[in-house]
């Protein structure tokens, strides 16, 4: 069996085991072939049996993760602009925050399913998100507390831990035609300001970097997934000094090694705060007057090197006078005076390097004076050709609000009505059909499983659908993935709980998929995408999987 077993580690050395327990792949590999444990052999041993006969399988399935990447919208960083296909992309994202934090899953789940604020985001032309997490759960990687969403509004998260949490959620923007940016915000939930560089007293550089290729691995394979943005406002660092804490020199390091894990993301990276400073601003950036993550003055004397150029994107943050009122905005010439004060701190970047700056971060309240500066910023963004990401979805930023307000029903109009001025491409027109990855190969069926004791849950209502292409005169582009085939469906199987392949929840027979994705994902079986082999893996599927759905 050790060919089934050498393929899978040479393919996915990290991803060999099982969340709550190692995998029966595992077990047997680097136990010189001895037998699963007593107590996970009644599903074990038949998975153990049916790998030596699967590598064609395994091969199969990565031709199948190799066609997404493929489908995948290739974005390149040129002439200061996100290009997609020799035209220019214009991001239009939006900050959902909460999942880098004690709550764990991004805040509005106990309000809302997941579907429905993605459909209200694409409903308002935003095409991308921006979502943060943070290092140590990654790490842990342990499941999502119940309280941190409602169960009947959210059931998939049911069960599920940090990672897959973050792949569920970027399926669901996929769905409604939408980017995810993910960034690391803190390096531990309850770490916030925190130190303001990459790495902490408790967190090294390269458990940061360890960190990121797990996302990394968790989320390539997500077409919709465009980057990564290394370090939420690193705003203790310097930037060109020469120093150990130069976040420019950092920021090359972690992008070259995620770019070796994923070669077509784009890598953002954020300018630091005043403290730090750079050269262009001796002996520190203080009379600047720099939001944190604004400062992108080191860039003139000591711009970015990545190993490939054309991933790199800067991503300054900068807010209006309801989080800070800067000296600036205090002056009689404002709110005239800010382009210059702009194009200063981070607007000089596309033209000194060629490389386009999309905004991770601004926004405000929208009263008074704020709603003055609010409009000189989206104007400003949309001359430059300026993608961003507004902050934020949520209402519970008590400095910015939110696009919806405190009952996560009612739309802050306003808003809206302002930041539909901002061009957005449509992301769905990027995705077109790539040539279908070659059949899985047609498996002997295994051993009936005993009888189920349980009956079979109810299956849950449909999800809200993207909207719709807009209408043209030619034939519409076929999306990636395919529309599905009918799901078969499967004889109750026993209620088992087992650390080998799964958790069942009910009873609930499984649909197609899941195993693949176990061969595929390292054992996730929460994904919902069909097998292109309907009969392929049928009783395999259906007896040696189960989970909640």
């Amino acid at each position: 069996m050790t060919r089934c077993y050498d393929a899978w580690a040479e393919q996915y050395p990290e991803e060999e085991y099982l969340q709550g327990g190692r995998s029966c792949y595992h077990r047997r590999r680097v136990g010189g072939g001895r037998s699963c444990p007593p107590t996970i052999v009644d599903v074990c041993a038949r998975t153990c049996s049916f790998c030596n006969d699967s590598i064609s399988l395994v091969d199969a399935l990565l031709a199948r993760r190799q066609a997404v990447d493929q489908a995948a919208p290739r974005f390149i960083a040129k002439g200061g602009r996100l290009i997609v296909d020799e035209a220019t992309f214009f991001l239009k994202g939006v900050n959902w925050f909460g999942s880098e934090g004690t709550n764990v899953a991004p805040l509005g789940l106990r309000h809302r399913s997941i579907d429905e604020l993605m459909t209200f985001l694409a409903t308002h032309n935003f095409n991308a998100i921006r979502l943060p997490f943070n290092h140590a759960a990654v790490l842990a990687n342990e499941r999502v507390p119940a309280q941190a969403f409602d169960a009947r509004k959210n059931p998939e998260l049911v069960g599920v831990h940090y990672l897959e949490m973050l792949r569920i959620l970027a399926k669901r923007a996929a769905e409604a035609g939408l980017l995810v940016l993910p960034t690391c915000h803190r390096m531990s939930a309850g770490e916030w300001p925190g130190d303001g560089l990459w790495f902490s007293a408790s967190l090294t550089e390269q458990q940061a970097v360890t960190s990121w290729q797990h996302v990394a691995k968790t989320l390539c394979t997500e077409w919709n997934v465009m980057g990564a943005d290394l370090q939420n406002e690193p705003h203790a660092a310097s930037w060109g000094r020469g120093r150990p804490l130069d976040w420019n020199a950092a920021a090359e390091r972690m992008g070259n090694v995620l770019l070796g894990e994923c070669a077509r993301w784009l890598i953002f990276v954020e300018g630091v705060g005043w403290e730090g400073g750079a050269p262009e601003c001796d002996p520190d950036c203080a009379g600047q007057s720099l939001f944190w993550g604004e400062n992108l003055l080191g860039v003139a004397s000591a711009p970015l090197k990545l190993a490939d150029p054309t991933k790199l994107v800067y991503s300054p943050h900068f807010y209006g006078p309801s989080v800070f009122e800067m000296p600036y905005m205090r002056e009689a010439a404002f709110p005239l005076n800010l382009p210059a004060v702009w194009d200063r701190h981070f607007g000089f970047v596309k033209h000194a390097t060629g490389q386009p700056v999309v905004v991770g971060e601004f926004g405000g309240t929208l009263q008074g004076k704020d709603a003055v500066w609010h409009i000189q910023a989206i104007r400003y963004l949309a001359e430059r050709e300026m993608g961003f990401f507004y902050f934020g979805l949520q209402p519970e930023s008590t400095d910015t609000g939110g696009l919806l307000k405190a009952d996560w029903e009612t739309p802050e109009d306003e808003k809206l009505l302002l930041l539909s001025q901002a061009p957005s491409s449509n992301v769905l027109d990027l995705v077109r059909l790539k040539p279908p990855p070659p059949p899985l190969p047609e498996m002997a069926a295994l051993p009936p499983s005993p009888p189920s004791a349980h009956p079979p849950a109810h299956k849950k209502g449909g999800r809200a659908r993207h909207r719709p292409l807009p209408p043209s005169s030619v034939e519409p582009p076929l999306l990636w993935p395919p529309a599905p085939p009918p799901a078969p469906t499967f004889p109750p199987f026993r209620h088992e709980r087992t650390d080998c392949i799964g958790w069942c929840e009910n009873g609930e027979p499984v649909r197609l998929g899941f195993i693949a994705e176990a061969y595929d994902r390292g054992a996730s079986l929460f994904d919902r995408s069909p097998l292109h082999s309907a009969s392929a893996l049928t009783a395999f599927g259906a007896r040696l999987a189960c989970i909640s759905l």
